[in-house]
Formats: structure tokens, sequence, C-alpha cells
């Protein structure tokens, strides 16, 4: 496999200036920024093997307390966002309630994750910048390409034992979405790419129907109010409308791109003998580009 190795400097790059720029008071498109190219950059790194030395192992322990800082404020600014959609009539005074408590916890999470962030700034920002200078030298001489079709194969291996999607499994099994679809878009020329953005659609629904979920949770929690609130009657209905959404649509990605290939479709096996899927096509054709 090929890596698109200015596609992952520019990454990092990315990242680089956008923690060297985090303001005190982030935008939500600031802190979706953040949070992405962390978890980006993290993916790449682990999935072209580059991230054994102690040195990496540091910088990615200190990216990963500030993606999750970021993660805290991110929910806020998303559950914000949703309420704002929903109109209920009678049930102005829980909105308000809603609205101030999401405004406040933001603006707590984004203090704290300033503090850690000005913490690791100049540290992260330097380690970094060293990366960036031996990135190359390092992809060519480390068989990242090899590592990166490995782990490609693994996680799409990993997603086709999904035979059971629910309500306690579904975020998780996003993650693993996530993962790959990071690790594909490595390539210089993306395989199968509607498979790819298949998986960013999955991602995408999922991820909205866990947010409901949250806000519903909080919801339920914070406002006092009496079993027959209209407010929360909407939010239950709603989350439980964008669960069997993400789950019918997972469900096909299942379908379609991880089961087993019937014998006149096959390509062949993985390497530990499992009947190989549209996902480990995908992945291979990766690995031999």
């Amino acid at each position: 496999m090929a890596l698109d190795t200015s596609r992952i400097e520019d990454d990092l790059r990315k990242l680089r200036k956008t923690i060297k720029k985090m303001p005190r008071r982030p935008t939500p498109a600031e802190i979706h920024r953040l949070r992405t190219r962390i978890r980006r950059f993290e993916i790449e790194l682990h999935a072209a093997g580059l991230d054994a030395q102690l040195k990496e192992r540091l910088l990615l322990k200190r990216l990963a307390r500030i993606r999750r800082r970021a993660g805290r404020v991110r929910d806020m600014d998303v559950l914000t966002a949703h309420l704002s959609t929903l109109r209920v009539d009678g049930e102005r005074d829980c909105l308000i309630q809603l609205f101030e408590y999401l405004g406040t916890k933001r603006y707590r999470k984004a203090e704290q994750l300033h503090q850690v962030v000005n913490k690791y700034r100049a540290a992260v920002g330097k380690r970094l910048e060293k990366i960036a200078r031996v990135l190359e030298k390092r992809v060519e001489k480390s068989s990242a390409a090899e590592a990166a079709a490995r782990a490609a194969l693994k996680s799409s291996a990993e997603l086709g034992t999904h035979s059971n999607l629910n309500r306690g499994n579904l975020h998780e099994y996003r993650l693993r979405v996530k993962e790959l679809r990071y690790i594909l878009e490595m390539g210089e020329k993306t395989p199968n790419e509607e498979f790819v953005k298949a998986l960013g659609r999955i991602q995408d629904a999922i991820g909205e129907w866990h947010d409901w979920e949250e806000l519903t949770a909080i919801a339920a929690k914070i406002l006092e109010h009496s079993s027959g609130c209209k407010l929360q009657r909407a939010l239950r209905e709603l989350t439980q409308q964008k669960y069997q959404s993400a789950l019918s649509s997972a469900n096909k990605l299942q379908k379609t791109y991880f089961q087993p290939l019937s014998a006149a479709k096959r390509n062949g096996v993985t390497s530990n003998g499992q009947l190989a899927s549209r996902a480990v096509g995908a992945a291979s054709s990766l690995a031999a580009g």
C-alpha cells in the first residue's frame, strides 16, 4: 500500500496549528476541528506503526487528554444545537432550564480545556514539529505502509463480527467504523470510495442518535417536572426515531459490506480463515495499491 504521505503531513500541520492557536473561548467549529484532527492523527500514527517509541507514547497520552477535554465541550455544543431545533408548546421554562444548564456546563468545560491545552501546548507543539520534519523518512524506513494495510484488514475483519447490533454496542461500533474509515483514507488512492462514504454516513447517523440519547438523559436528570412533561416525551420519541434509523442503516452496512461473500463472488479468505467480505476486499485492495 502506498501511503499518502502529503496528506498525513498536512493533517499533522493542521493539528499543530490548531493547538497553537486554540483560544480560551473556542467556538464550536474550533472544538470540532481540534477533536477530529487529534483523533485522525492518533489513528494514523497507530495504524502506521509509528507510536511505539516513548516520546510518541507520551505525545499521544497528552493529546488524548486534550481530546477528552475537548469532547466534553463539544458535547455541550451539539446538545445545545439539537435543543434549539425543538418546538414544544407549553414547555418554555423547561427549555430555558436546559439551555442554562448546558451553557453553564459548556463554560466550565471550556475553562478546563484551556487549562490542559496551556499545560501541554508548548511540549505538544514542539514534538509535533519534530515529527513533521522526519515523518517522510520514518514512513519509508518503518514499513508503515504494510502496518497500515494490516490495520485495515484487522479492522475490517473485526467489524464483520458485529452480528447483533443494539443500544449497548452501537456507539462502540461507531468508533470502530470511524477507525477503519480513517485508515482507508491514509492511502494515496482510497479503495472503494463508495464504501468509505458509507462508513462516514453510518458514523454520522450513530453519532446523532447518541447525542440525542445524552440530551434525553440530561433532561430526565435535571428537569423538576412531572412525568407528563411534553419536552421529555418529545425527546424520548425523537431519540427512539434516531436510534431506529441508525440501527437500520448500520445493519444495512453490515449486510452489504461485512457479511461473507457467496462462493461465486468470493475473492478469498482472510489470514485467519474467515470468509472474505466486501470490506475485507476493500482493505485488501488498499494493501495491494
